[in-house]
C-alpha cells in the first residue's frame, strides 16, 4: 500500500520528511550503540571508584583483580581522634568473588528481552549503575577486631566514686563522662568500605557513654 502526503501543504510535508529523519537516525544511531556494547559494560557502570562501563569481560575480570589485591595490601583504617587503627584484611577471611563480579557488572544491558537490553544501554547514557564487590569474610572476625578497637579507644563512665573525709566515707557521682565508638555504626560502615573495595580511611565518632 502506497502512503501518500500529497495532501498536506509543502511546509508541514517537510516537517513530516524531517521528523521521520530524524526518528531515523535516532534508531539507526541506538542501534549501533547498543550493537556495540552487546561485549561490554554499560556506560557509567562502577563498583566504588572502580569505573568499569565499555569494558569486556577479560578487562573487568583483570580490573576487579587488581583493585581487589590493592585493597588486600592496604586493609582499612580506622581513623579515630587523629589515630589510625587498621583491620588487616587476612584477620577477617577477606576474599573476593571475581567471576561473580563480572557478572554482576555485565547485568545491566545484557539480561532480560531483547528490548529491556537495548533499552538498558541506552539508558546507560544518562543513568549511572552502581554495583557491590561480591566479597566474602567472617563477620564474628570483623566484629571481634572493631570490639579490640573499641577497648583500645574507649574510655568507660564511672559512675561513682568514694570520697573519704576523716573517719567519714562517702559515695559522690563522677563527672568525668566515657567516650566511646558505636560498634554497630562501625560494623556498617567497613561493610561498606569492603563492598566498594575503597581503602579511605574511616572517620569514626567517640560518643558520651
Amino acid at each position: 500500500m502506497k502512503i501518500s502526503l500529497s495532501f498536506l501543504q509543502p511546509w508541514r510535508r517537510t516537517i513530516v520528511f524531517s521528523l521521520l529523519g530524524i526518528v531515523g537516525v535516532l534508531f539507526l544511531g541506538g542501534g549501533a550503540f547498543s550493537w556495540y556494547y552487546r561485549d561490554r559494560v554499560v556506560l557509567h557502570t562502577s563498583l566504588g571508584e572502580l569505573a568499569l562501563g565499555g569494558l569486556s569481560r577479560d578487562q573487568v575480570a583483570a580490573r576487579v583483580a587488581e583493585a581487589a589485591s590493592a585493597f588486600e595490601g592496604a586493609g582499612i583504617h580506622l581513623s579515630i581522634a587523629g589515630v589510625s587503627q587498621p583491620i588487616r584484611t587476612e584477620s577477617i577471611g577477606f576474599a573476593l568473588d571475581v567471576t561473580q563480579a563480572v557478572q554482576n557488572a555485565f547485568a545491566a544491558g545484557h539480561t532480560g528481552s531483547a528490548f529491556a537490553q537495548f533499552r538498558d544501554r541506552i539508558r546507560s547514557l544518562w543513568r549511572a549503575t552502581h554495583i557491590d564487590a561480591p566479597v566474602l569474610f567472617d563477620q564474628d572476625a570483623l566484629a571481634s577486631e572493631i570490639s579490640d578497637v573499641a577497648d583500645i579507644t574507649s574510655t568507660a563512665r564511672r559512675d561513682v566514686r568514694l570520697q573519704v573525709k576523716g573517719a567519714t566515707a562517702r559515695l559522690a557521682t563522677d563527672t568525668a563522662v566515657g567516650r566511646v565508638i558505636n560498634q554497630e555504626e562501625v560494623m556498617r560502615s567497613v561493610v561498606a568500605s569492603l563492598r566498594a573495595l575503597d581503602t579511605t580511611p574511616l572517620e569514626l565518632t567517640l560518643y558520651d557513654d
